[in-house]
């Protein structure tokens, strides 16, 4: 069932008059906000009553006329609902602590009463005044009572807008009606003005107060939830509450807090915070930062939020976030300050683990690609300031995909490690050094006014890394190349010193590994060029631009060809004829090796068909196309189609070719052999890495590194000496051993001297385009030392 109440407040008038109300604040705060307003109401009932009685004692002033009973009887009600309205406020509200939108709603009603009640007293008795003699006059004075009594009790009813406008529009419009009937037109017309006033006035008097009011509900709302939030923090374990006095001394000292500091309260109690938080460094400049923030904070009685400072407990660096806000006494004086601490460290530590791994290679504890970038560009702004040079020093790893691949990722990142060691006992507090990715690593040199001394600490680089490795009882040796670039000679920003060290650790690559190079600005044509080269490569194919030379191999101990190396050459516009290794490189870096190795396979087999049955051909493959396990089927479809025998087909592999292909390359090579393919392990004799494989049955020959006979040639005991105990071990092992590269007559004299079953050079013959090959099978040239 619906209350009375409840039905008055959803009627026209009054919910026309709540409308006002609800535009001093949030619906949340309205049961404190009424209260507030039946607490002013409550002060002014007195004054209200007083206002009542002496207007009713002034109208006694008039005589009663011809109806003074009617009058008295309007004196009796004046009376009785002014004592209703202003005292029986006072009695409900002791009786109700609650109901307060009830109380406010009783107390328009009352008002809107008592309105009625003074709007009667001049329009019904003034006439009735007139009517007994008294003069216009007199009724005018009559009218200026009620005004005067509906000003003042509108005066008193600011605090409640409803019941405000209850009593001043029934009064005031009954004082004006009655001046109007009258004649007092003029008068009326002012005395509305005069209500309209005073109803806009007061109506803002309330406004002002239900805003001061909500917002002190909302501020008293604050206060106890963050004295609430401070209890369940400091009773729950999450945190405690610290406070100090105006002189910063901590006051009313937790439990929670002495604990966490490791002391007792009496010991805390009084103390500086400053002194109990900084340590024994107390308010000195030494303190960390953070303290010093908080000092100023406290100094300058700063609010402050989420302050994260170190805090010395037993020995041990603990982090606490601490948050507070100054507080004033009633007075409004510093009273010192009051917040909330807890402990942060592990989330601390948790951030520092993080901005490590962001900053650092988790492999090798070495700054990652992004902190040696900062580094860089840091060093160019202070070489750029002091007028000096820094340097970076890129840094990639020989044979190291080997390792990978023959031993294993696991064993890789152990290598990567010791590599990571050595370049740390490497560096001294003027480099830092880093790891970019993979097997790629980077210092940057931050004073490298001497060039001279850069070059020889990059040497010291690759001899370093050069020293064999232990790992799991396996020794390894691996190499490096170093490429490097200055500031601000070969670059004024971190992309373009980057570029300049690493065309220099391309040149270094190129050079076979383990060499050092400085920028040039050759570099930057000679790139420039391989990428036109590789432009140009991408099409020679079609363009039918490639071609096979054919250059023979003989044999020493039956003085005649036995076979033919086929050699890439490739006919490119203005450069002319270029041989293979001023454009393969390029091929093997844009992966154009592989069908480019195809179209020379095929086409070597169909050439070699054509050939006695006696006469082989023997192709170099890369370690790219050794890697790719379609070696095999390209193979077979080349033989097939040309109908070549396969033992007439030589593979021959480089031992930088063993090192890229991995295991992958000779389960290849297996596969290969199996097919009746020779195999000849090429340019061999300049590293130990391939000498394990010459036991496998896999290979029928070596070919001897052309460098070794050139050497040998010139008077080089240790180069002969080589080709001996390859020769020798060869011969052993039933493999034939070929010298290559013999281009006078001394450099065949000594091959011959030290055992090789096989020979090729330019002496021997020139590489010639298939057409020359039935010529020199015809009619072959025979060198005196040979014959």
């Amino acid at each position: 069932m619906q209350r009375k109440s409840d039905r008055f407040h959803k009627s026209p008038p009054i919910r026309w008059l709540a409308l006002f109300s609800h535009l001093a604040g949030p619906g949340s705060y309205w049961p404190k906000v009424r209260a507030a307003q039946l607490s002013a109401l409550r002060r002014t009932a007195i004054t209200r009553l007083a206002l009542i009685l002496s207007a009713i004692g002034a109208i006694t002033y008039f005589r009663p006329g011809p109806r003074p009973s009617a009058l008295l009887g309007w004196v009796a009600l004046a009376t009785l609902s002014g004592l209703w309205w202003s005292l029986g406020l006072v009695f409900l509200a002791q009786k109700s602590r609650h109901g307060t939108r009830r109380l406010l709603h009783r107390e328009a009603r009352v008002a809107l009463f008592n309105g009625v009640v003074w709007a009667a007293l001049p329009l019904l008795f003034g006439p009735a005044l007139l009517a007994s003699g008294l003069t216009q006059e007199a009724l005018v004075g009559l009218a200026l009572l009620c005004l005067a009594v509906t000003a003042g009790i509108a005066l008193t009813l600011s605090a409640a807008p409803i019941a405000l406008l209850g009593f001043l529009v029934p009064a005031g419009s009954g004082v004006v009606a009655a001046l109007v009937l009258q004649g007092f037109a003029l008068s009326a017309l002012t005395t509305s003005i005069l209500l309209a006033c005073l109803a806009l006035q007061g109506l803002a008097n309330g406004r002002t107060q239900m805003q001061f009011q909500t917002a002190e509900a909302a501020l008293a709302d604050k206060r106890d939830m963050v004295s609430l939030l401070l209890r369940e923090q400091d009773d729950n374990g999450g945190g405690w509450i610290w406070q100090t006095d105006a002189g910063r001394s901590l006051v009313g000292v937790t439990p929670r807090l002495a604990d966490a500091l490791g002391h007792t309260v009496a010991s805390l109690e009084g103390r500086s915070i400053l002194q109990v938080l900084g340590g024994s460094a107390g308010g000195r400049a030494e303190i960390a930062p953070s303290v010093q923030e908080l000092w100023d904070k406290l100094r300058q009685r700063d609010r402050f939020v989420g302050l994260v400072l170190p805090v010395e407990i037993a020995g041990e660096t603990r982090w606490w976030q601490l948050s507070g806000a100054p507080q004033f006494d009633v007075d409004g004086g510093f009273a010192g300050f009051r917040g909330v601490g807890s402990d942060v460290t592990e989330a601390h530590r948790s951030i520092d683990r993080i901005g490590r791994m962001a900053r650092f290679d988790p492999l090798t504890s070495l700054p990652n690609r992004a902190h040696l970038m900062e580094t860089l560009e840091s060093a160019m702004a202070a070489a750029s300031a002091s007028r000096g040079r820094c340097a970076l020093l890129l840094i990639d790893l020989d044979r190291f995909k080997a390792v990978n691949d023959t031993m294993g990722h696991p064993m890789g990142d152990k290598l990567l490690a010791q590599v990571a060691d050595r370049l740390r006992a490497l560096a001294s507090d003027n480099e830092m050094c880093g790891r970019l990715g993979g097997d790629e690593f980077a210092v940057v040199v931050r004073d490298a006014n001497d060039p001279t001394q850069l070059q020889a600490f990059a040497r010291q680089i690759v001899a370093s890394l050069s020293q064999p490795y232990e790992l799991d009882r396996s020794r390894l040796v691996i190499g490096a190349s170093v490429g490097s670039a200055a500031f601000p000679r070969d670059g004024r920003t971190v992309e373009t010193l980057m570029r300049a060290a690493d065309l220099a650790l391309y040149q270094s690559k190129h050079q076979g590994g383990g060499a050092v190079n400085a920028y040039q600005t050759r570099f930057e044509a000679e790139a420039e060029e391989r990428r036109l080269l590789e432009i140009a490569l991408q099409g020679a194919l079609e363009r039918q631009e490639l071609a096979l030379h054919y250059q023979p191999v003989w044999d020493r101990s039956c003085r005649a060809i036995i076979g033919f190396e086929a050699l890439l050459r490739w006919t490119c516009g203005d450069r002319g004829t270029l041989v293979a290794e001023q454009f393969v490189p390029i091929a093997r870096e844009s992966r154009l090796i592989i069908p480019i190795g195809i179209w020379a396979l095929r086409l070597a087999c169909e050439d070699a068909a054509d050939w006695p049955d006696g006469i082989g051909v023997s192709l170099n493959v890369a370690g790219e196309q050794l890697a790719d396990a379609g070696l095999v089927t390209s193979v077979m479809q080349a033989l097939s189609q040309s109908r070549l025998h396969p033992h007439r087909l030589t593979i021959d592999v480089g031992e930088e070719a063993l090192r890229i292909a991995g295991s992958a390359g000779l389960l290849v090579l297996d596969q290969l052999q199996a097919l009746g393919v020779r195999l000849s392990l090429g340019e061999f004799g300049t590293g130990a890495s391939a000498l394990g494989h010459l036991s496998q049955s896999r290979f029928a020959g070596v070919k001897i590194h052309p460098g070794l006979i050139r050497d040998a040639a010139q008077g080089s005991r240790e180069s002969a000496a080589r080709i001996r105990a390859i020769t020798t071990l060869a011969d052993s092992l039933g493999l034939s051993a070929t010298v290559v590269g013999i281009e006078t007559e001394a450099q065949m004299r000594m091959a011959c001297d030290l055992g090789a079953s096989q020979l090729q050079g330019f002496l021997l013959g020139v590489p010639g385009p298939v057409q020359s090959v039935p010529a020199l099978l015809a009619s072959p040239p025979t060198p005196r030392a040979v014959a």
